[in-house]
C-alpha cells in the first residue's frame, strides 16, 4: 500500500515517466494538435471533427472529458491556446440533456454552466441542447446541435 502511495505521489509532483508520456502520445498524438495546461489542469485540442457524443466518448476512453470553462481564467487560457484557430469552433462538456430548456451543466463535473459564462449574443436559444465554443463570435459560446462535427477541447487533471 505504500509503495502505491509512494509511486502516485511520485507521478503528482515530478511528473509521469518518459516510458508513461511516450505510451500516451503513441495512443493518441494523431488525435491532438496542441496541448496546454491552465492551473492544475491540462487540455489537448483535437485534430479531427466528432458529433457531441463521439468526441466526449473519445476523450472518456483516454481518462480526460470534454473542456468544462468554470472561470473567466479558465475561459483567457482556452482562448489564447485558440487564438490560432479564428475560423473552427469546438465542442465543450456544456449540455441540457436531461434537464430541460433552462439548464445548462457540465457534463464532464455535473455543475451548472451558470456559475460562469461566455455566451454569444442572443444565446442559449431554444434550438439545441450542447455548447460549443463558436468561432463565429470570438469563441463565444452557442446552442448547437450534437451532430455538427466540430473540434473538440479534452480536460483532465492528473493530481486532483
Amino acid at each position: 500500500m505504500l509503495r502505491i502511495v509512494i509511486a502516485i505521489l511520485g507521478v503528482c509532483l515530478l511528473g509521469p515517466t518518459q516510458h508513461t508520456a511516450a505510451a500516451e502520445n503513441n495512443n493518441s498524438s494523431s488525435l491532438f494538435s496542441t496541448r496546454f495546461t491552465h492551473g492544475d489542469g491540462e487540455y489537448e485540442i483535437s485534430s479531427v471533427r466528432l458529433p457531441w457524443f463521439k468526441a466526449r466518448n473519445l476523450c472518456r476512453s483516454l481518462g480526460k472529458d470534454l473542456v468544462s470553462i468554470e472561470s473567466s481564467a479558465e475561459n483567457i487560457a482556452i482562448l489564447t491556446a485558440l487564438s490560432s484557430f479564428s475560423t473552427e469552433s469546438f465542442w465543450s462538456a456544456g449540455t441540457r440533456l436531461y434537464t430541460g430548456p433552462n439548464y445548462f451543466y457540465w457534463d464532464s463535473t455535473g455543475l451548472s454552466v451558470e456559475s460562469y459564462t461566455n455566451w454569444a449574443p442572443g444565446q442559449p436559444d431554444d434550438s439545441s441542447d450542447y455548447v460549443r465554443i463558436w468561432h463565429e463570435y470570438g469563441h463565444q459560446w452557442d446552442a448547437a446541435p450534437d451532430t455538427y462535427e466540430l473540434l473538440f477541447i479534452c480536460e483532465w487533471h492528473p493530481c486532483v
